[in-house]
């Protein structure tokens, strides 16, 4: 998929299912020592290492594609939801830095202009979680007020990108 595929932008936010902003993106960069081929492989491979899974964590960074390390991810033993909760926002900002960080051609377009000053949303109809359960598609999904979900990987991007302006690199 191409970096704007599944993208909108709208007057305060600019809601995606797919793009550069997803998880399952293709691109390759360092974290943990580990190199990884996608945010969705490193952020599911932090999850089978903080509850001690190491068979799931080597299935994970074996895995060939961002489906296939999500499916791994969802077979980690001893998974504790209110532990995971406690923690998944950094493990995933942990992934997502690493990875606009290091690959200029996805940290330029996260800092584009046109995207300034407005917020990310994950526009997942599916995720409650880290998206807002809407169709990014959907216009009404510009205003907060009627999202169905936390929208916790447009929280991380927001703070990615403010961390990269901030760090000037």
């Amino acid at each position: 998929s191409s970096m704007r595929s599944n993208l909108e932008v709208y007057d305060n936010h600019v809601a995606f299912f797919g793009s550069a902003f997803s998880n399952f993106y293709a691109c390759s960069f360092t974290e943990g020592g580990k190199v990884w081929k996608n945010s969705e492989q490193c952020f599911m491979a932090k999850k089978a290492e903080f509850f001690g899974d190491e068979e799931m964590y080597d299935a994970i960074l074996n895995s060939k594609t961002p489906r296939e390390a999500k499916k791994y991810g969802r077979l980690v033993k001893n998974f504790d939801a209110d532990k995971w909760m406690e923690v998944c926002f950094d493990k995933m900002y942990e992934a997502c830095y690493a990875k606009f960080s290091q690959n200029e051609d996805l940290k330029n377009f996260i800092l584009s202009k046109e995207f300034e000053g407005k917020g990310f949303i994950e526009g997942s109809p599916f995720d409650a979680i880290w998206g807002v359960k809407m169709d990014w598609r959907n216009p009404d999904i510009d205003n907060e007020d009627n999202w169905r979900g936390q929208n916790l990987l447009g929280k991380v991007l927001n703070k990615v990108r403010e961390d990269l302006k901030r760090n000037g690199n």
